[in-house]
């Protein structure tokens, strides 16, 4: 049966991320639908198959290389490797990781990775903003571009990416993965604009990222407390701010994150001196 092929890789990526059908269920999809697409007895439509695939956090373009058998290096696997190297203070793996993103046609990341090293050029910075205002639909992999690039973007274009960002993408909120990884990136953003002196900015993505139940895990939550202590320290209590800082970098030192600790010091590093 035509359908058949679909279900059959989607089952194969939902049992791969340990998801039952139940759990997919409650993004609004009844398991009878699920089920039936799974055996072929049915087709989804393309947004339930799209809304399914995000909560798993897969791409369409991986579902597609998925059902095309497409032996290539996972792009979001690329991507957690370039993160993971960075948060570790390996630079010296990037140039690799780059020449694979290259290989394999991975133009933003590619780009998003020389961006890191610091050797974009403004044409190609321009060519990833541009690219960053034509998505409408938003996966992990394009949240990951946005989030590697994000310190190198003018703030005009963070502040209008991510308000357009709470404004259209609410259905992302369904996944946890997607929720966390947005309030990483919201965080991020926050300790960005307020550096820049975007007081009202900075505290509209601090109460996005509140409203939106984005500080869903304890790494975010302990984020969004080393974020918001920023802001107070620059806007309003450096005391207050300063003990928010100290807490949330603490609460990664307890957990035993020494070099997640060590990355977000850094990220600290022009006001450390005066918390610690």
């Amino acid at each position: 049966m035509i359908y058949k092929k679909y279900g059959q890789t989607f089952q194969q990526i939902r049992k791969q991320f340990g998801v039952s059908l139940a759990e997919l269920s409650t993004i609004g999809i009844q398991k009878s639908t699920l089920s039936n697409f799974e055996r072929g007895k049915s087709m989804m439509t393309f947004d339930k198959v799209i809304l399914s695939l995000q909560y798993l956090g897969v791409s369409l373009e991986d579902f597609e290389n998925f059902l095309n058998r497409y032996n290539s290096i996972d792009p979001l696997y690329l991507l957690d490797s370039v993160e993971e190297v960075i948060i570790s203070n390996h630079s010296e793996k990037l140039p690799e990781l780059l020449r694979v993103s290259e290989r394999e046609g991975y133009k933003f990341i590619s780009l998003a990775i020389k961006n890191v090293l610091g050797e974009v050029s403004s044409q190609e910075t321009e060519e990833i903003v541009d690219y960053l205002y034509r998505i409408e639909v938003w996966s992990y992999k394009e949240l990951c571009i946005f989030y590697l690039v994000i310190e190198s973007l003018k703030s005009s274009d963070i502040i209008y990416l991510l308000r357009n960002f709470f404004k259209n993408n609410h259905d992302l909120f369904n996944s946890k993965k997607y929720q966390s990884y947005v309030g990483q990136l919201s965080c991020n953003a926050v300790v960005i604009l307020s550096d820049r002196c975007f007081k009202d900015e900075a505290k509209e993505i601090l109460d996005n990222i509140k409203a939106n139940d984005l500080a869903n895990t304890m790494f975010v939550k302990t984020l969004l407390i080393g974020a918001e202590g920023y802001w107070i320290f620059l806007f309003s209590n450096k005391e207050k701010g300063r003990e928010e800082m100290i807490k949330a970098l603490n609460i990664l030192r307890i957990v035993d994150l020494k070099e997640v600790t060590q990355y977000y010091e850094k990220k600290y590093e022009k006001i450390i001196d005066k918390i610690l």
